[in-house]
């Protein structure tokens, strides 16, 4: 078993985490202008509203989801010097970011 560093991996994730709280509010941004364009006055006006409140609500959930997952990670911080990762797969994910990058 080979073992690789811990903190670049986590360093990717969290770049990549961060790229999808930003795409992840932008998308809610966008959903709570087109919200206010329509009138729930009438029925396809009162339905159109009701779906994007539902989108809205999903973004928000996953946007959430996806902060606390980048809290988790920085937690991981502190445990830093005790944690090696011992993976194959995960040096060979690794070789294939870098070479993507």
């Amino acid at each position: 078993m080979s073992e690789y560093p811990v903190e670049p991996f986590l360093a990717m994730y969290r770049n990549d985490l961060d790229r999808q709280i930003e795409a992840a509010e932008t998308e809610l941004a966008f959903w709570s202008n087109m919200n206010s364009q329509f009138s729930a006055k009438t029925p396809d006006g009162l339905r159109a509203v009701q779906s994007m409140n539902m989108i809205r609500q999903h973004l928000s959930d996953k946007c959430e989801a996806i902060k606390q997952t980048r809290a988790m990670i920085d937690r991981l911080d502190c445990y830093d010097d005790h944690i090696e990762f011992h993976s194959g797969q995960l040096h060979a994910f690794m070789d294939d970011e870098e070479s993507a990058g």
